[in-house]
């Protein structure tokens, strides 16, 4: 039996180095967020649940903190 290795859940560190910010002026049908965490900054394009993001966030942070970022968005009304 081989056993399941669970993602690493967010550092309360790199939490504190979470900074999201939306991008003004965008036209478009969804919202776009300028996240910084940590060293890497990238961009989060979101609509209701639906969120896009480059691959290789995910392999960089994982899937658990990006469900973070998207709750974060949802629940702080950025």
């Amino acid at each position: 039996m081989t056993e399941t290795k669970f993602p690493d859940l967010p550092t309360e560190d790199l939490l504190q180095r979470l900074n999201i910010s939306k991008v003004s002026g965008n036209k478009s049908h969804y919202n776009t967020y300028t996240v910084n965490l940590g060293e890497s900054t990238f961009t989060i394009r979101k609509k209701n649940d639906l969120m896009w993001v480059d691959s290789g966030i995910v392999e960089q942070h994982g899937d658990d903190m990006l469900d973070y970022i998207g709750c974060y968005i949802d629940n702080n009304s950025i």
